[in-house]
């Protein structure tokens, strides 16, 4: 006997709706939006303090992590449900009925994690080549960690926020 899940029964993604696909990725672009922010804040906050020891701008920087709260407060006033999609598998995988939605959040996944592997790589070989030369005080482990994060959810948000104004434009030209 072939347990439902693998095979057999009922078709679950048949339940689920083109606007509920569409909210999830809706969240997926939100999120990605509010860590890039957040990411860039703490990136900037990190440099601030090593490189420049500024104390000043270190605490201006307050209002970036403020601005980010506001951004995230603000949009789930406007969206009170977004925070229900993205945390079901079939959202994480990205199992999208719709073509469409399901070739544009696999390619923005894979351009992401691309980006990631190739900014930690180079951070890494960066770090060596600072230590080797003696500026071991000029570089952070936190900086590299939070630009590899950044340039993550950065290049995603950047991919996915265009679904929905390409797939109207396609669906005018069709018309």
């Amino acid at each position: 006997m072939i347990p439902k899940g693998i095979g057999g029964g009922v078709n679950k993604m048949s339940k689920w709706s083109v606007q509920d696909q569409e909210n999830s990725v809706k969240a997926a672009v939100f999120s990605s939006a509010f860590i890039s922010l957040i990411s860039f804040v703490y990136f900037l906050d990190e440099i601030s303090l090593l490189w420049f020891k500024s104390e000043a701008a270190n605490d201006l920087l307050t209002f970036g992590y403020l601005i980010a709260v506001f951004y995230f407060f603000r949009t789930l006033s406007c969206q009170p449900g977004l925070l229900n999609y993205g945390w079901r598998l079939r959202e994480l995988h990205g199992d999208y009925a719709d073509e469409y939605l399901r070739s544009r959040y696999q390619r923005a996944t894979a351009l992401a994690f691309q980006l990631m592997i190739i900014t930690s790589f180079l951070c890494i070989v960066l770090t060596d080549l600072l230590v080797k030369f003696g500026w071991a005080d000029f570089l952070s482990f936190k900086l590299f960690s939070i630009l590899t994060v950044l340039v993550g959810s950065l290049s995603f948000y950047l991919k996915l926020r265009t679904v929905f104004n390409e797939q109207d434009d396609i669906e005018q030209e069709t018309n």
